[in-house]
């Protein structure tokens, strides 16, 4: 059986909406599926899973404070993170993403990650829509 573990930081809860959705969404599909604060994460979080889902709120135009500093814990145990892991990203957002996607392109390939997907984009002002984007992203990693 698949297990998916979705990392999120939320500031006003919507984030944490987004990641629960992707929770349902690959519970649906029949993975097991974890929900993980960025805050609390850890490699540990990552040895079972067969893919990770990061969701964040972007914040100053890049990602949050949390959520790089979960990537800083990662990179010093990235001998303990197993090669190729799939991983997909949320950036709920109300300015362009392009920099965070950026910086995540990057943080992917230094720890041994591949990108899974069209990683998405979704303005903060559209919870409703985004819920089942956010459900059909936990269906396909899942499947992953």
């Amino acid at each position: 059986m698949s297990q998916v573990t979705v990392i999120y930081h939320s500031f006003t809860g919507t984030t944490k909406q987004l990641a629960e959705a992707a929770v349902e969404g690959a519970k649906e599909a029949g993975a097991e599926a974890v929900l993980v604060a960025a805050s609390e994460a850890g490699v540990k979080d990552l040895a079972d899973a067969t893919a990770v889902l990061v969701a964040m709120p972007q914040s100053f135009g890049t990602m949050t404070g949390e959520v790089k500093s979960m990537f800083e814990r990662f990179y010093v145990q990235k001998d303990e993170i197993k090669g190729e892991l799939p991983m997909a990203v949320i950036v709920n957002h109300f300015n362009d993403p392009d920099m965070t996607l950026g910086l995540m392109t990057g943080i992917t390939g230094a720890l041994g990650f591949v990108p899974f997907g069209e990683w998405l984009k979704l303005n903060a002002g559209e919870l409703e829509s985004n819920l089942s984007v956010a459900r059909e992203l936990g269906a396909a990693l899942a499947n992953a």
